[in-house]
């Protein structure tokens, strides 16, 4: 495998690894030119390692480009990686991340679903109680077998409730107060879990108060890649170690307050982000026609020795 890179990932780049903390490297390779013309270039590889708890996941420079377009937040990082992080390079690499600025847009689509949707999904405001009754409320006036599609416009879309990347089968997907559902999916299935949410939303809340029955792990995602998030909006970068790397390492493991702390800071991104993007000077979407040229120039110059 002709690697381009291989780049410390996770924890160990976040700053918030511990001495359980597995090491993973993310890498981009250079398919041959007999896979990319019989069509057998496999967008990922992965290699694990049990034994030394270490993996590695190396992305086709094809599929890097299309995630690094897309905004994905795993794309976005490994753009990011300092030198001394880095393990692997290649002219191609660094020419990649010369040129990282040309996949900001305001359309990072993936990397703040994925922010936001961690972020409401372990929020405690009272809007998201209210939106949940609305929905409720919605399908309990609908016949069971009706499918979402035949309501979609009529259900309200808020902080709580948005529209996410459809499935790989173009199947329309919204996310519900911490819940995604399929276009597809009957009111009569959807319903029941909506009702059971709204019931446990009080139950929650104690828990929280409590820091008891949370996910640490996926809450310290949604703080991190929120930080991100905003640095990347207002300094054009993203700096690893992260600067906020013992914070998000207390979120982790648990030792900071969510409800008088975690929860406000999460709505407190999410809005300043949100503010931030509506005042952006970045285009509004990545030049793919750039990319898709820098592409085949790249790869007739490696591989068809085309200058």
């Amino acid at each position: 495998m002709n690697k381009l890179s291989k780049l410390v990932s996770g924890s160990y780049l976040y700053g918030t690894n511990d001495d359980l903390s597995d090491r993973d490297y993310h890498g981009v390779y250079l398919p041959t030119k007999q896979d990319i013309l019989l069509s057998k270039v496999k967008d990922e590889i992965k290699n694990k390692y049990k034994e030394e708890h270490l993996e590695e996941t190396y992305f086709s420079l094809q599929f890097f480009v299309r995630l690094a377009c897309q905004g994905q937040t795993g794309a976005m990082d490994m753009l990011h990686t300092p030198e001394s992080m880095t393990m692997i390079s290649s002219d191609v690499w660094k020419e990649l991340v010369s040129l990282r600025e040309k996949f900001y847009s305001k359309n990072i689509h993936a990397f703040l679903e994925y922010a936001k949707q961690q972020s409401i999904k372990y929020s405690l405001k009272g809007d998201r109680r209210k939106d949940l009754s609305d929905v409720v409320t919605l399908f309990k006036n609908q016949d069971p077998d009706y499918r979402i599609h035949e309501s979609w416009y009529e259900i309200p879309r808020t902080k709580n409730i948005f529209e996410v990347e459809p499935t790989q089968q173009g199947i329309a997907q919204i996310f519900i107060c911490g819940k995604i559902f399929q276009e597809t999916a009957r009111v009569g299935y959807t319903l029941p879990v909506l009702e059971n949410l709204y019931n446990q939303y009080g139950e929650r809340a104690k828990q929280a108060e409590l820091n008891d029955g949370l996910d640490w792990k996926a809450i310290s995602h949604a703080v991190r890649v929120l930080f991100e998030v905003e640095e990347l909006l207002t300094c054009n970068t993203i700096t690893f170690p992260l600067k906020e790397a013992k914070f998000v390492s207390n979120v982790k493991t648990g030792k900071e307050n969510f409800v008088k702390i975690v929860s406000p800071l999460l709505e407190s991104l999410t809005d300043n982000i949100d503010g931030l993007l509506k005042t952006s000077k970045l285009p509004d979407v990545v030049d793919e026609v750039f990319w898709e040229n820098w592409l085949v120039n790249t790869l007739e110059k490696e591989l068809f020795g085309k200058k």
